[in-house]
């Protein structure tokens, strides 16, 4: 049987309703942004109108798919995910590789797909940690993608060792190099201004009550288990990612990184004392995550 060529793309069942909101409320968000931009401000024209709207709406998506891997037992999680990134959209325009490197990065980490990424993938997550790092925040996500590579090696059904560490290495340093080039870490750091600080509030509420793990019932793609080791692992690398892009890049990162902390929201709204008994009986959904 012929090795596949990557290890981390995911099929999107339309059969699902929490696929269906996700690409809906995409194209919604898309289209409603692009008008907005349009009538708010004439001058900027038709394409940087929608080149904004698909930024939003495409970040959508990014919420609802970091929110997929970070509680693969509830669908609810990726719901509550899209909900909390609608206030977030008048924070700004996300940074879309900074978000994919932080999305690969759960889902490495994860190990959602059932396989460890293929030579391909980690030549490819090179290139997306490059992308990523010419936002500020997105040298950060990058760094945290070189470090779900790494750490695929040493969690539970490890990823080969020597080529995990040689593909971290280059995720990092192809990371750092292109971060000094464009000199993305030379903008100004600011501090958040008063609605950026409810919204960081929130995400620390969240991951604060953020429900607690004892077991996964989701199997991964290939219907294997999906170890709870690797779960909590995801899940302290997102939080951990988004904090030190604060650090790092000040409050530009808070919008930049908007979708990522929706996820983080839509996890922590997820815990039981948030959720009514239909809610705890309601059945879990197959695996279906986001191919990006």
């Amino acid at each position: 049987m012929t090795a596949p060529v990557t290890a981390l793309a995911r099929p999107i069942d339309p059969t699902l309703p929490s696929n269906r909101l996700a690409v809906f409320a995409s194209a919604v968000v898309a289209l409603v942004a692009t008008l907005v931009t349009g009538l708010v401000d004439p001058a900027a024209g038709v394409l940087a109108a929608a080149g904004r709207g698909l930024a939003l709406g495409v970040g959508m998506f990014l919420a609802w798919a970091i929110a997929r891997e970070l509680h693969p037992d509830e669908p609810m999680a990726a719901r509550n995910a899209v909900l909390a990134y609608v206030p977030a959209l008048l924070l700004g325009a996300p940074a879309l590789a900074a978000l994919l490197a932080l999305l690969l990065a759960a889902r490495i980490t994860l190990r959602s797909t059932g396989r460890p990424p293929t030579p391909v993938d980690l030549g490819v997550l090179a290139v997306v940690a490059g992308f990523a790092a010419t936002t500020a925040a997105g040298f950060v996500t990058g760094l945290a993608l070189a470090w779900a590579v790494l750490d695929d090696s040493r969690l539970p059904d490890p990823a080969p060792q020597l080529r995990s560490q040689l593909a971290a290495i280059a995720v990092s340093a192809t990371a750092l190099a292109v971060s000094i080039v464009v000199g993305s870490f030379l903008t100004t750091w600011r501090g958040p201004r008063l609605v950026e600080l409810g919204w960081l509030a929130l995400v620390a509420a969240a991951v604060v009550v953020r429900p607690r793990t004892t077991h996964v019932e989701t199997t991964d793609d290939r219907r294997g288990p999906l170890s709870v080791a690797r779960l909590v692992r995801a899940r302290m690398l997102v939080v951990v990612a988004l904090a030190a892009s604060i650090a790092w890049a000040g409050a530009d990162a808070v919008p930049a990184l908007a979708p990522a902390a929706a996820a983080v929201i839509g996890v922590g709204a997820t815990a039981p004392r948030f959720l009514r008994p239909r809610d705890l009986g309601t059945p879990v959904e197959p695996p279906t995550g986001a191919s990006p």
